[in-house]
């Protein structure tokens, strides 16, 4: 069974595979809230693999830049990314 919600919040996750997420089709909420996440880089870690992905929460984390396409093939119109 896939899930279609990953709650990976308060866990001190630092750095995250490029395939972590990648055979999580239905996956439509991820949380990683409250970890020690210091950058999203796409060439590191993508979301395009989750194309059901409508909720990625990464709030209370040491993120300090973004690539702006980041989250361009992140689900669908109505997805939302809170920081």
């Amino acid at each position: 069974m896939v899930p279609r919600e990953v709650y990976l919040q308060n866990n001190l996750i630092s750095d995250i595979e490029p395939s972590a997420f990648r055979n999580l089709f239905n996956l439509s909420i991820l949380n990683l809230e409250n970890n020690k996440l210091t950058r999203l880089d796409p060439s590191q870690i993508t979301f395009q693999h989750l194309p059901s992905l409508t909720r990625l929460n990464l709030q209370n984390n040491e993120i300090q830049s973004i690539k702006m396409w980041s989250f361009i093939t992140m689900g669908s119109p109505g997805s939302t990314v809170t920081m």
